[in-house]
This record gives C-alpha cells, sequence and structure tokens, in this order.
C-alpha cells in the first residue's frame, strides 16, 4: 500500500493571497498612519490659531473701538477657517463609520457628534470671518475725525457707517446663511448626554446664537431705516413708568426726528399736552379710560391704552399725524429704566441747567427736581401756570444733551449697546416701524411689545393706573400662577399680590387729577387699577377675588387671546390680593408636555414670578434635571418674556427615562 504525497499545487496560491493580504494590511496602516500624522498636524495647528485668536480677541476687547486691536481677527479667522475645513477633509470619508460609534461605552456618543460640532464649528468661523471684514471698515470710519466737530450734523455716527451698510448688505445675509448652518448642526446634538460642563456651554452657545442671530438679519436694512433712500421721520415716545400703562407708563413727552442718509436733520421734543390740535375731531376714548378716568376723546398722551405694542403705536402715529400734519415711519418708546441705562452708557452727560453731571444713579432723581422746579425760584406754589407750562423743560434738554454726545462720536459703543440691548430686552424700550421685512426682524428679537401667545398656554398681565398720581414708583406686585390637573380638565389660579408700602394716613381716597408740591407727593396716593390679564382663548372664568364686582368682565381679547379685567383701589401703607380662577382650554396641556408662555408688562421691573405645576396622581413631570415630581415649583424674577416647558417622564421608554433622569 502506497501513501499518497500533499499536493503542492495550492502553495503559490496561497502564498500570494498572504502577500497580497499582508501588502494591504501594510498599506492601510502607513495609510492610517499617515491619515493619523496629517489630522495630529491639521489639529495643533487648529490649536496653535486658536490660542493666537484667544490673545487678540482679549487685547481687541480691553479697547473695543480702536480698530488696531481688531485689524489681525479677520486673517486670523480665515486661518482657522482653512484649518477646520482641511481637517474636515482628512476625515469625512471616517464620518459615517463614526456616526455608527454611538452605542460605544464612555466616548461614542462624543465621537458620533464630532462631524456636527465640527460642521458648526466652521461655519461659525466663518461668520466671524466675515462679520469681522465688514465691520473693521465701519469700526475705522467712527474713528476717523469728522469734518467739522463743532457741527455734529457733520460728525454723525449714523453717516459715517452707512455706506458701509450699505455696501455689506449681501455679505451679512451670508453670515446669516452660516449661522443658520451653525444652528442646525448645534440643534442635533443633545447637551444632555454630555458631561455637564460641555453640556452647560452647549446650552448657553445655542441661546446666545438663538438671541444674536436676528441681529445680522436687520443690518441689511438698516439704511432704508436710516434715510438712504430718503427721508424718515420717527415718532419718539417718553413714558412715565411711574404711572403705569399697558405699554409701559404714561405718554409724558413726544418728539419728532428725521433723518436723511443717517444724518439727524430734525430733532424736536415736547409736552405730550403740547402736540393736541384741540381744532380737529379726535376719536372716543375706550370705554375704561371714560369710565374709570372720565376721558371723553382719545388723545395722544391716552394712546397707549391697547398692550399690544404695534396696536398703540398705528394709533399714536395716526393721532400725530391728525394734530401735527406730519406722516412718521415709526414709533420708538422709552421709560424711566431706559433712561437710565442709556445716561449710564453716556455718564458723564453735561446737560444745560442741571446741577451736576449726569449718571446712572442720579438721573431719575433730577429728573424729579426739575420737574419741582423746572427754573430757579419757579415752583408750583410760586406760579402754578408758569409752572405747569415748564414743567417739562428738562426732558427735551436731557434728550438733545444726549443726541449731540452721540453725534460726536465720542461714546463708548460696547457700552451703549449693551444697554440698549438690555433695555431692549426687558421692554424698557419698544419699537414699531412701517417696514414689514425690518419689523418681523425687530419681533423676533423681542423688541416690538407685542402680544405673541402662541398654540402653548399663555399669560400677560397687564396694570393700567387710571389714578391721576406716581404711584407705581412705589408700588410692587408679585404673581403666583398654578396650574393643576382636575377630573373635568387643567385649572389655573393667578393670584396677584400688591404692596403700596408708604406709611401715611389717608381718611379716604380722592380721584382726581392734582399735582403736589413735590414729586414724591403723587407717590403717597392710593392706587387705582385697572387690571388685565391675558391668556390663552378658549379659558373660561370660574372665580375673581379682590375687584370690584361691577367691573369683572371677560370677552374675546387682542390677537385671539381671552382678557379678563377688572377695577379695584388700594390704599397706602397696605397690601392688596387678586386672585383668579379660571379653567384653561383643551388642548393647551398634551399629555406629554406642558409649554407656558409668560410676557412681561413694559415699564415694570423684575418682579418676582412663582410656577407651579401639578399633574394627574402618579405621572412624573420635570422642568429642570434636578427639578422632577408629581408637583413642579419655579420662582425667579420676570425680567423679559420667559418660556417654560415641562416635559411627562413616566411616559417615555425605560432607556430615554433614565437620560432625562440624569440630565
Amino acid at each position: 500500500m502506497t501513501r499518497s504525497l500533499p499536493s503542492r499545487r495550492g502553495t503559490p496560491y496561497r502564498r500570494f493571497l498572504i502577500l497580497a493580504l499582508t501588502s494591504i494590511i501594510l498599506i492601510s496602516l502607513g495609510w492610517a498612519g499617515f491619515k493619523a500624522y496629517r489630522v495630529y498636524t491639521h489639529a495643533r495647528a487648529i490649536w496653535a490659531t486658536a490660542q493666537q485668536l484667544k490673545s487678540t480677541a482679549r487685547q481687541a476687547l480691553a479697547q473695543p473701538q480702536d480698530p488696531a486691536q481688531w485689524k489681525d481677527l479677520p486673517p486670523l479667522l480665515g486661518t482657522m477657517e482653512a484649518e477646520l475645513t482641511s481637517l474636515r477633509d482628512e476625515i469625512e470619508p471616517f464620518f459615517p463609520l463614526m456616526r455608527r460609534l454611538e452605542p460605544l461605552p464612555r466616548y461614542g456618543y462624543e465621537i458620533s457628534i464630532a462631524p456636527d460640532l465640527l460642521e458648526a464649528g466652521i461655519a461659525l468661523v466663518s461668520a466671524g470671518r466675515i462679520g469681522a471684514e465688514q465691520a473693521l471698515p465701519m469700526l475705522e470710519a467712527l474713528r476717523r475725525p469728522g469734518d467739522s466737530p463743532g457741527d455734529a450734523a457733520q460728525v454723525d455716527i449714523l453717516a459715517r457707517v452707512l455706506p458701509y451698510l450699505e455696501a455689506g448688505a449681501p455679505a451679512w445675509r451670508s453670515v446669516g446663511a452660516h449661522l443658520d448652518q451653525a444652528s442646525a448642526a448645534l440643534q442635533r446634538v443633545d447637551p444632555g448626554r454630555l458631561p455637564p460642563v460641555w453640556g452647560d456651554r452647549l446650552r448657553r452657545g445655542r441661546d446666545l446664537l438663538a438671541a444674536g442671530r436676528p441681529l445680522v438679519d436687520l443690518l441689511p436694512h438698516l439704511p432704508d431705516l436710516l434715510g438712504a433712500q430718503g427721508e424718515r421721520a420717527y415718532l419718539i415716545i417718553a413714558q412715565n413708568s411711574d404711572e403705569l400703562r399697558a405699554t409701559g407708563g404714561f405718554i409724558s413727552g413726544a418728539g419728532l426726528v428725521r433723518l436723511i442718509d443717517g444724518r439727524i436733520v430734525d430733532l424736536t421734543f415736547r409736552d405730550s399736552y403740547a402736540v393736541d390740535n384741540l381744532d380737529q375731531p379726535h376719536p372716543p376714548a375706550p370705554e375704561p379710560l371714560r369710565r374709570y378716568m372720565g376721558a371723553e376723546l382719545l388723545f395722544l398722551r391716552d394712546a397707549n391704552w391697547s398692550p399690544d405694542f404695534p396696536t398703540s403705536a398705528r394709533i399714536m402715529q395716526t393721532l400725530y399725524e391728525l394734530d401735527q400734519g406730519v406722516a412718521t415711519h415709526g414709533v420708538i418708546a422709552f421709560d424711566l429704566i431706559a433712561v437710565q441705562e442709556l445716561v449710564g452708557a453716556l455718564e458723564p452727560l453735561h446737560v444745560p441747567g442741571a446741577e451736576k453731571p449726569l449718571t446712572r444713579k442720579n438721573v431719575l432723581s433730577q429728573i424729579k427736581a426739575a420737574w419741582e422746579q423746572p427754573a430757579e425760584g419757579l415752583t408750583i406754589e410760586q406760579d402754578s401756570r408758569e409752572w405747569w407750562r415748564r414743567r417739562k423743560d428738562f426732558m427735551p434738554a436731557l434728550v438733545q444733551a444726549a443726541v449731540q454726545r452721540l453725534s460726536g462720536g465720542d461714546v463708548d459703543l460696547q457700552r451703549l449697546g449693551y444697554a440698549f440691548w438690555k433695555a431692549a430686552r426687558e421692554k424698557h424700550i419698544l419699537i414699531y416701524v412701517n417696514h414689514p421685512e425690518a419689523q418681523a426682524v425687530i419681533t423676533t428679537l423681542g423688541w416690538d411689545g407685542g402680544l405673541h401667545p402662541g398654540e402653548q398656554d399663555y399669560l400677560a398681565v397687564f396694570d393700567t393706573n387710571v389714578g391721576y398720581n406716581k404711584v407705581n414708583a412705589v408700588v410692587a406686585r408679585q404673581m403666583d400662577y398654578a396650574v393643576t390637573w382636575q377630573e373635568n380638565g387643567w385649572t389655573a389660579r393667578l393670584t396677584l399680590t400688591y404692596t403700596h408700602p408708604v406709611q401715611i394716613e389717608l381718611p379716604s381716597c380722592v380721584h382726581r387729577p392734582e399735582y403736589g408740591r413735590t414729586y414724591a407727593d403723587m407717590t403717597r396716593r392710593c392706587y387705582w387699577n385697572y387690571l388685565r390679564v391675558y391668556v390663552p382663548d378658549g379659558s373660561r372664568l370660574l372665580e375673581a377675588e379682590g375687584l370690584d364686582p361691577g367691573s369683572v368682565q371677560e370677552e374675546p381679547g387682542e390677537k385671539e387671546t381671552w382678557e379678563i379685567a377688572g377695577y379695584f383701589v388700594m390704599k397706602p401703607g397696605t397690601a392688596h390680593v387678586v386672585r383668579l380662577i379660571y379653567r384653561l382650554p383643551e388642548g393647551v396641556v398634551t399629555r406629554d408636555a406642558y409649554r407656558l408662555m409668560v410676557q412681561k408688562q413694559p415699564g415694570t421691573p423684575a418682579w418676582p414670578f412663582r410656577l407651579t405645576f401639578a399633574g394627574p396622581p402618579g405621572s412624573i413631570w420635570q422642568l429642570e434635571p434636578d427639578t422632577q415630581g408629581t408637583e413642579i415649583r419655579q420662582e425667579e424674577a420676570l425680567r423679559h418674556d420667559r418660556l417654560w416647558e415641562i416635559r411627562r417622564v413616566d411616559l417615555l421608554p425605560p432607556g430615554e427615562r433614565d437620560q432625562q433622569t440624569e440630565r
């Protein structure tokens, strides 16, 4: 028996296969190593450029109005943009694999979102580069000496930047497109699945991006608004928030500013009573004004009755044109808190007739002192008629001084910009323009003072002082809002607690127009308040306490809301509570979420607001990572409009519920 020898026919092929596989592995390793080296090189370059950017930005922010400090920023941003783009090109073939690594423990999610973060970074840097390229020549123009320093019209800062705004409109639209791209990429990242520090940074970054994004959309419209296409006239409204009205305060003064090519060619400001032309037929006053103040006709001083500022602004424009024969292109309203903020940005501000330079701390006391004694030796007791005629002389002088300071260019623009942004965000400055595209952006920014109920639960409380006094300088208000589930639906309970801290004995509340010897005298009086509460359309009032029974009414409100209104009077040194209980319409609270929009009344400080939400027995709801349970409580100072969102977590699948709890 012979044994067969093994065949060696397959040996060459086996060797070839091994050699080929070995070659492929070596080439792959080499290619991977080369890729890794290139990625490392780009990452190191990005880090170095980032350090340069950080240092340059710090120096620029230390002297924000010096163009020399900013000139290195655009090229550095361009370098960063190129390096980030190169890094993306290197690792883009791995994006599909990286996105599939999400299930890996520890760092799987961070790896999977790297493509989105890289895309957002490139878009943000591109937006920054283009924006810096556009802003730098405007900053240089602002630093150039004026043609004639003694003539404010010749050195107006708006006129200097207007040509650059016109030429840069396409570039700013490109900035907006890059910001939208970055925002979309960041929205794909869940901050709750990141380490807390990075999650918080991502949330703040997204909030900042959302807040600043509309400003970019506004820039292309500024040339038209500033008179590049022809004269523009704007009505300037001073609202005294010490005598609170729906949109911020009693209209104590009115001005008109005319602009051509960014230059202020005319500015007038006067007492609101001086605007009235009694020879013209005026419309009837709103019914509550007739009932509680005896006002038969509607004049400019009471034109802000509607809590929706765009509606009130159009009425102001109509009345101003009726009385003065001047058509306007928009309305800008400000209150006393805005005056504080803006003067603080311009301080020290020298005003003729003022005892000392104006600052944020003393401007209101100076205004009140000038009201009490508008000229040396002139008081209401000495000559009431002349005093009445001149009691508001200080405000036009203040406005003129501020405009001259702005026109001269000797202004910290960063400080002024922040003061304006803060005042507008907190609804102490309201803006309406007859320019639909620009007004849409202003609305998005939250500067329009309009009613915006939306589809969720909604609450907007408006006090209107109908007592001919200034007690809102001292009266405070706290809001407590509770939404609870009951067998027959969701019920809302609104409790408003008013406090009048002035300790003075008044035998009775006298309701008549009467000035005091001092401004403070007008804060030591009873508070006559007409209250309006705007809630979702379809709500129905169940109980009302703390309002004159004959005054309570409910009816369809503006902007598809439901309005509950009433009237009360309170003496100094007392507290007064108003309580409204009403049924919310179906659908406001869904099976898995509750959202609430609370709109702040313009002209009010940051009064406290407390929210309580109680779901059905056994249900678990979550507002913040550390706020979870059957009942949710939240309290904060209401500085601006606020949206709350409470999610039901006991309906989620176990895995997602755990993630919600970890957040």
